[in-house]
């Protein structure tokens, strides 16, 4: 059997900042293209840009021809969202504990002990300020096969343990609300009287 590959480490500001860089790039990219004097063949040529809506399933296409205007277009908001789970992690010779968001779903046996609900880390750059926030994933959602982990400064731990917390409780609820109603209806049906057909 080949040895565990241990997940690829990522700090949360080192994503910001990197997504930053890249909203930069994007910008100086589009307005390069726009003071070229051949970019209506230039976007005639390329490929069209695809892109899909969070909350959409289908991918939707924008023609390159359409990329073709007299002014440079700018990006004004770019958002990375990340679909994992809260965990802790060992760190350091002094093996000091530390909340992180990773995309490895925790084994099975734990989530037979703890819950472990799905969230969703959100990296967005808008209007040239950054923002990290969690939140619960939608519904449907699949576990990402990728492995990566991301450490977070304390007061985002502490933020990502409150979100993860806050999720338990609700599915906590509705799972006893289900396992209420499944013994009402059992006792329903225990006590019914019987008829002869």
């Amino acid at each position: 059997m080949p040895p565990e590959r241990k997940p690829a480490q990522y700090d949360a500001h080192s994503l910001l900042h990197a997504l930053a860089r890249a909203q930069r790039a994007g910008n100086a990219s589009l307005q390069a293209l726009a003071e070229t004097g051949t970019q209506e063949q230039r976007c005639a040529s390329q490929a069209g840009f695809r892109y899909q809506m969070a909350d959409a399933p289908a991918q939707r296409v924008i023609a390159a021809a359409l990329f073709h205007r007299p002014y440079a277009m700018h990006l004004e908001c770019l958002e990375l969202a990340i679909n994992g789970y809260c965990a802790e992690r060992q760190f350091g010779w002094e093996r000091r504990r530390e909340t992180v968001f990773t995309t490895q779903p925790p084994a099975w046996w734990r989530r037979l002990l703890r819950p472990a609900p799905m969230l969703v880390l959100r990296i967005a750059i808008d209007a040239g300020a950054g923002r990290i926030v969690f939140d619960a994933a939608r519904d449907g959602i699949k576990p990402n096969r990728s492995r990566y982990l991301v450490r977070l400064e304390p007061d985002m731990q502490a933020e990502l343990a409150h979100v993860h917390r806050r999720q338990v409780a609700v599915r906590r609820t509705l799972r006893t609300r289900f396992l209420a109603w499944c013994g009402n209806a059992f006792r329903r049906s225990a006590t019914a009287p019987e008829t002869d057909m």
